[in-house]
């Protein structure tokens, strides 16, 4: 699994020009529609074969050396960024430095991150708390879409839409902002003054069930926000201009307002008196419409008694596992909205 929150900037940064090597040499930049292509394909998690190879493709392999693993991917040496010095760099480069890449293994209480191997001894212990972070919520089973079909004209997130039933559920809150695209902190940011809390929410929709690679990438957008929710009030303030505008980015154009649920008059009085609670406290929330706790709870009883379960579990297990630990170091409460 690449760690593509530690790519997404020069995938998100206009000015940022990613050139692919021809075959002929030379290199040509690499429009709209091949730069979401190549952010797709490095989001995707990837199954190794006995020989080492990548979903059993040449060039694309691990190795093996004396107290490391990398990545040797002809792909990721086909592309190349350069810096704000025009210091070029591949892709291949750039993640052996940061190196952002994970991998599982068929024994789920070993882990490979960052460079380091790790053990968790506890793991098994862990599989019943890790469930409880699930809270099911039947609304999501009617989801056809993240954000639906959005015209100019829209003023409202369609009713099958992901966004519109996150927004129904939290729908007593005092605010209720969509902080989605531009520099975003989550999805949703909600305040809630009976509930004393501030909630992130960072939602994705596919039909796919239980998908390791969605749920790698929107645990890796959430996890690399988690700091922006001990936000002072001098940095929220900046982000109310985002706030008072409409919903509006690079490929959607709306008339859906930002603020969902407020009045952005009051907006920075209510949150200076609510930090002021000491009982306020803060919850990152990943919305999956993928994610199906009955089915997880099947799986992860497997793994319980030592049974054999398919490639995707311990690397859902190992993700969700990651998501819990970076949440609590920080005092934030984790929680996943799933299906039954």
């Amino acid at each position: 699994m690449i760690e593509f929150s530690d790519l997404e900037s020069i995938f998100l940064d206009d000015s940022i020009v990613i050139h692919k090597i021809l075959k002929k040499g030379g290199k040509q930049p690499l429009n709209s529609k091949a730069k979401n292509y190549i952010a797709e394909k490095i989001s995707e998690v990837y199954e190794i074969d006995q020989n080492l190879n990548l979903n059993a493709k040449k060039g694309e392999l691990l190795k093996i050396n004396n107290k490391s693993i990398t990545l040797d991917s002809d792909f990721l040496k086909k592309l190349i960024v350069a810096d704000s010095s025009n210091v070029e760099q591949t892709f291949q480069q750039i993640i052996m430095k940061k190196k952002a890449f994970s991998i599982c293994f068929d024994d789920y209480s070993y882990m490979y991150s960052r460079g380091r191997g790790y053990k968790d001894t506890s793991g098994i212990n862990q599989i019943d708390s890790l469930l409880e972070i699930f809270k099911v919520k039947t609304e999501l089973s009617n989801a056809t879409s993240e954000k639906g079909n959005l015209i100019s004209s829209s003023t409202d997130f369609e009713d099958t839409s992901v966004f519109k039933i996150v927004e129904n559920i939290h729908s007593t809150a005092d605010f209720i902002l969509c902080d989605d695209l531009g520099g975003e902190w989550a999805d949703h940011i909600i305040f809630d003054e009976q509930d004393k809390s501030v909630i992130f929410i960072h939602s994705k929709y596919k039909q796919v069930a239980n998908s390791a690679s969605d749920l790698h990438e929107v645990v890796g957008q959430a996890i690399k926000n988690l700091g922006y929710m001990w936000f002072t009030n001098t940095l929220l303030e900046t982000k109310q201009d985002k706030f008072s505008r409409t919903y509006n980015g690079p490929n959607v154009r709306s008339s859906v307002p930002r603020c969902r649920k407020g009045n952005m008059n009051e907006l920075m009085q209510f949150i200076i008196q609510l930090q002021k609670d000491p009982h306020l406290i803060r919850k990152c929330v990943i919305c999956c419409t993928f994610l199906s706790k009955s089915q997880l709870e099947v799986e992860f009883e497997k793994i319980k008694n030592g049974n054999k379960v398919g490639a995707q579990i311990p690397q859902i297990f190992w993700i969700i596992s990651s998501f819990v630990h970076a949440a609590k170091e920080i005092n934030i409460i984790p929680e996943i909205y799933c299906v039954a």
